[in-house]
């Protein structure tokens, strides 16, 4: 299998985590994916709740591809009352009155990667709740086979510390996506400006090794990676790492796990939530970000 994985199967388990509610004008799934693939088909079910006693929730409902940030295609989106339509662009505007919900079941006909970005000019999304779950869809036994959770990120930061891993057929990355590559997206389509990435890993043994990369400018708008992809003198294994992200704009960032076999029985995937920081070499920890990460994420070789 080479480096660029075109087949992941969902984990076998759920990390559900709680993030805490901030007042802000976005909620953004850093990775989104829908579509088929290698005879399975990945389908999305999203729950928005309006918890506000007296006021109705507007806000729009936007996915965005990974190349550019521009809208999704040909999204077929079902409601609750059975009625679907097939939108050329995949973004729609959404009205939740006071104390209800709404209900969205997206699939699409080609597998689509990307970022899935919720937000209101009016409201904020403070008293928005949130439900996103991926529904694996086999049509050979025509039945849902795996059920994954995800976690939004409701703010972006500078700076990132996490701990990953590289042993035992594990190995650890992240996706990431600039805050401001996805306002550029948003407002007018514009060129994506571009985002200075830094990574640095600081290995048990106290070596330390670090590289760049670069969201929008010319390259890709959000990005799932490892490492050792930009660190090519990187220990090919290593037990446990701290990997320390900045960026010279605010990014959602969440970390992605990747399995194998033989120590796996197939190719499992999942994420946990990134720490955002005031600093590199630590300080005072901010709101965590992260999600359920899927599809498209490189691999290690063996």
């Amino acid at each position: 299998m080479g480096r660029s994985m075109q087949c992941l199967v969902p984990p076998f388990f759920l990390l559900i985590s709680l993030v805490e509610t901030t007042v802000a004008q976005r909620m953004v799934y850093p990775q989104a994916a829908v579509g088929p693939i290698a005879g399975q088909e990945f389908r999305i079910e999203l729950r928005l709740g309006n918890r506000h006693s007296d006021q109705a929730w507007t806000g729009k409902v936007s996915f965005l591809r990974q190349q550019d940030l521009g809208r999704m295609i040909d999204l077929r989106v079902e409601e609750s009352d059975g009625s679907s339509q097939l939108l050329a662009e995949g973004s729609w505007q959404v009205e939740i009155a006071a104390d209800s919900s709404a209900f969205y079941r997206i699939s699409s006909p080609s597998l689509q990667v990307g970022a899935l970005v919720i937000e209101s000019e009016t409201g904020g999304i403070e008293n928005l709740v949130t439900s996103f779950y991926y529904l694996l869809y086999d049509p050979t036994v025509q039945a849902v086979t795996d059920l994954i959770a995800v976690q939004p990120s409701t703010s972006a930061a500078l700076a990132y510390s996490s701990m990953i891993s590289q042993a035992d057929n594990l190995s650890v990355g992240v996706a990431i996506v600039a805050e401001q590559g996805i306002s550029a997206a948003l407002s007018a389509g514009e060129d994506l400006p571009g985002v200075d990435i830094g990574l640095s890993v600081s290995l048990e043994n106290g070596k330390k090794y670090s590289a760049v990369a670069t969201l929008g400018g010319g390259e890709d708008g959000q990005k799932a990676l490892f490492p050792d992809q930009v660190i090519p003198a990187l220990p090919p294994v290593f037990d446990s790492a701290r990997l320390d992200v900045t960026a010279s704009s605010p990014v959602y960032l969440t970390l992605l796990g990747v399995g194998t076999p033989p120590t796996f029985q197939d190719v499992q995937i999942g994420a946990a939530p990134a720490q955002a920081t005031s600093g590199t070499d630590g300080g005072e920890t901010k709101d965590p970000t992260g999600g359920w990460d899927l599809m498209t994420t490189p691999l290690r070789r063996k």
